[in-house]
């Protein structure tokens, strides 16, 4: 238990995630931020040559170029190599790329509107969640359920895997 704000650890990582989802989807309700993160997709740009790319002019809009840039930075989804000065995106910008086109892919059957039920997310590794499966859907004991959960969390440490895909 946190004590400062009363929140477990699990809770804490969860307001936290939380947190960091509302600022990547608040990032991308602009059309302007969009437009910046497809325009890197292909590799890294200058800001004059993102500028460009995505339709503004330094005289006209550098202020408002300049902000919506600075929210994908501050969210993640850009990053600037310091010594070449080129903007690119980050694997976060990389994933969330990939989450919006599959979004967007639509299949016409019957005239309804089908979404890819499994998506690239990527969240924190809860052994509480093995030892719910196991229970709910093998009917395995809590106890047992625990005990397999935790030697699958310490074979993966073990293993030095730092992403498993489900």
């Amino acid at each position: 238990m946190c004590l400062v704000s009363g929140m477990s650890g699990n809770e804490a990582r969860e307001a936290r995630f939380s947190s960091e989802l509302l600022g990547i989807l608040s990032a991308l309700s602009a059309p302007e931020r969009l437009r910046i993160l497809l325009a890197l997709e292909s590799g890294g740009l200058s800001y004059s040559e993102l500028m460009k790319t995505v339709g503004m002019s330094r005289r006209r809009d550098l202020g408002r170029f300049s902000y919506h840039l600075r929210r994908l930075l501050e969210v993640g989804l850009v990053e600037v190599d310091r010594e070449s000065r080129l903007y690119r995106l980050s694997s976060a910008g990389f994933s969330v790329i990939e989450l919006l086109r599959n979004l967007s892919l639509r299949v016409d059957l019957g005239g309804g509107l089908f979404v890819r039920r499994w998506l690239s997310v990527v969240e924190p590794f809860d052994k509480l969640r093995i030892i719910d499966s196991l229970v709910r859907e093998a009917g395995v004991p809590v106890r047992v359920a625990s005990r397999v959960a935790g030697r699958v969390e310490d074979e993966l440490v073990r293993l030095g895997l730092g992403t498993v895909d489900s």
